[in-house]
């Protein structure tokens, strides 16, 4: 999100908690989700302008793309949020409906790591490290945690000096089986499956979907975001937020 009245620029990473915080600020410019796109949100169609959605450009992109100049980019507040890895993955996973399809593991094993699925699917899946860094240098003034969402947010608001303002709870990962379906099951054989496989493949907690082999996995492809963001495995940081 590049906002000029507010002087700053959001990097939403996806699955960070990036729309409840998109539409905080789009009331406040007199904006709705329909017509978002003066704040550089919204579908891209020309790639040569950044990834397919504007909302997920990297943080250099917003210069090397031609959206906004480096003297801007310098004197705008720039802030981010960042999510526990491993509980990122299991979002994604739960988002794009895959537990409908396979099981955790497979998902891994047999589409993640394939170079053809990463063609189609990386610029949404890629590590965090790569949205914010560039050459090793941090480009955000501001990375906050999606494990401390709300306190973060409100750090945000205080520096650009907008009132404190409660996070709503948009575009969760996953959909839940409700009674009012059942007539939906009695004629539609395909939906049972997908609620059967649902309910199969999904848990409580992150944790719950890993063994250690899936555990490992996760630790190499995005070694960085643990390291450059100090997370571990069942836990959301080992310290706050960095606030500059």
């Amino acid at each position: 999100m590049l906002c000029h009245e507010y002087k700053f620029i959001f990097v939403h990473i996806p699955k960070t908690g990036g729309q409840s915080i998109d539409n905080v600020f789009l009331p406040l410019v007199g904006l709705t989700w329909e017509t978002r796109f003066p704040l550089l949100l919204g579908p891209n169609s020309d790639p040569n302008k950044g990834p397919e959605k504007f909302g997920h450009l990297k943080a250099y992109e917003y210069v090397s793309c031609g959206h906004i100049t480096q003297e801007q980019f310098d004197s705008y507040f720039k802030f981010s949020f960042v999510r526990n890895p491993w509980d990122r993955i299991v979002s994604i996973y739960k988002y794009r409906g895959w537990p409908k399809k396979c099981s955790f593991k497979e998902f891994l094993f047999k589409y993640l790591i394939d170079p053809d699925f990463q063609k189609q699917q990386w610029w949404f899946m890629r590590p965090q490290y790569d949205f914010l860094f560039k050459d090793n240098n941090q480009l955000v003034d501001y990375v906050g945690r999606f494990e401390n969402l709300q306190a973060d947010f409100d750090y945000v608001c205080s520096k650009l000096d907008i009132p404190q303002t409660p996070l709503p709870h948009i575009n969760k990962s996953g959909t839940k089986f409700k009674l009012s379906q059942v007539w939906r099951i009695r004629t539609n054989i395909r939906q049972m499956k997908n609620n059967f496989n649902y309910k199969k493949n999904t848990f409580k907690h992150y944790t719950e979907y890993y063994d250690s082999e899936s555990k490992e996995l996760i630790e190499k492809l995005y070694q960085k975001d643990i390291e450059a963001f100090n997370y571990e495995f069942g836990k959301g940081t080992s310290q706050q937020s960095p606030r500059q």
